[in-house]
């Protein structure tokens, strides 16, 4: 029994490859979902519309030779034919046909190329838009069942409003439609159910470069601190932090960190929490000059912002004071398989978090003081100056045993 799957391409016939229109014409039946069945009559008027959870036991149940299964898009871009594949193998020889995705054909209807392009699939997943839109000039997203919209506002509630989109509807169809304009302008309007986004970050941030200290902008009135560029390479190094990450800041205060993290989990998020205004504030700044939109701030006490986060995979504490062992049992609550780090300034905060990871059972604890010093011209020598030593707690997550 031989199994050949079809790509419908762009939903329109005159799109079909030779190859593939020879595939429906000769199968001895051909089975799709409502949509392709009805736009595909005019090529056989005989293929059978089936619910797409059903294609499978409907091909293997026909009783035919071969067996036509014409789905959606190419069969290599977000595709249903990667897992009907796996399972039509074990009944037969299975076979795929390409076809000219909405991909391909809304980058050459705008005239652009998509080998600089990262390409997204909004069907029933998590997009990571946010990120992904942070850190490239251009992302591509099949958004699929009318999420257009959504994602539009999605990324204008995090201040990337400014960007700009094209927007393909029923492509290759009668009623396409082309248009363009910031995601500002764009994001309130209605579209089709088939579209497509393209959305330009032409300042995108690169993830693959640290920021030094003088990339952020500071406060001195009231002063608020911030983890110095030697102590954040090594936090960001030890957390382990992977790009789908969901992360956690507690006392994030200027950003440093919340931005690094962010740039490491940059198909992820980073939900930073400091309990001063101004803080919060200066870290709205730094987001919009690093680029690093993949933030959450919150303003408030630890305790009461965690509660309300979803499950995080890496916790980084920078602040807590007296209530640091109630902030980690909170954070380790949420997911006790997270990574979790604490930086401590006083001797005090090191004993309690220390104290607490050995009370939770937190695995693989590890500490290390880091001494660093910067170099000053002192009357044309150079002289080493301390910074305050770093205490760094960790434990937990990829460090489990």
């Amino acid at each position: 029994m031989e199994f050949i799957i079809i790509g419908s391409g762009t939903g329109s016939p005159f799109v079909l490859t030779d190859e593939a229109k020879d595939a429906v014409l000769k199968c001895g039946a051909v089975f799709s979902t409502e949509r392709i069945a009805y736009t595909f009559k005019a090529l056989r008027s005989d293929i059978k519309s089936v619910p797409y959870n059903e294609l499978f036991n409907s091909a293997i149940g026909c009783g035919c030779d071969n067996v036509g299964i014409l789905v959606s898009g190419d069969v290599g871009f977000f595709s249903g034919a990667k897992s009907l594949k796996a399972r039509l193998e074990k009944y037969g020889s299975v076979r795929l046909i390409c076809a000219l995705s909405s991909m391909q054909y809304f980058f050459s209807k705008i005239g652009m190329s998509y080998e600089d392009c990262v390409f997204l699939s909004a069907h029933g997943r998590e997009t990571g838009i946010i990120g992904a839109a942070s850190y490239n000039k251009k992302v591509f997203v099949l958004t699929g069942g009318g999420n257009c919209r959504k994602i539009l506002n999605e990324l204008d509630s995090f201040n990337m409003g400014f960007l700009y989109a094209y927007i393909g509807e029923n492509l290759s169809l009668e009623n396409e439609r082309i248009i363009q304009g910031r995601v500002c302008e764009l994001k309130d309007n209605d579209y089709a159910e088939l579209a497509v986004i393209l959305i330009v970050n032409n300042e995108a941030a690169d993830k693959s470069i640290m920021f030094k200290d003088s990339d952020f902008i500071r406060s001195t009135e009231p002063l608020i601190p911030m983890t110095k560029e030697e102590i954040r390479y090594i936090i960001l190094g030890r957390l382990n932090i992977k790009p789908n990450f969901v992360c956690c800041d507690i006392g994030s205060g200027t950003g440093s960190v919340s931005i690094e993290m962010a740039k490491k989990a940059y198909r992820g998020m980073v939900y930073s929490v400091d309990k001063s205004r101004d803080a919060v504030l200066l870290l709205k700044e730094n987001i919009k000059k690093t680029g690093c939109y993949n933030i959450k701030p919150f303003e408030g006490e630890a305790l009461d912002v965690i509660k309300n986060l979803p499950n995080v995979d890496a916790v980084f504490i920078g602040g807590g004071g007296k209530e640091i062992k109630k902030i980690i049992k909170a954070s380790f609550e949420k997911n006790q398989k997270a990574i979790t780090m604490v930086s401590a300034v006083s001797l005090e905060t090191a004993f309690r978090a220390s104290e607490a990871f050995d009370e939770l059972g937190i695995k693989n604890k590890e500490i290390i003081t880091v001494n660093s010093s910067r170099g000053r011209n002192i009357g044309g020598l150079t002289v080493m100056k301390a910074n305050n030593p770093i205490t760094l707690i960790s434990g937990g997550g990829v460090y489990d045993s």
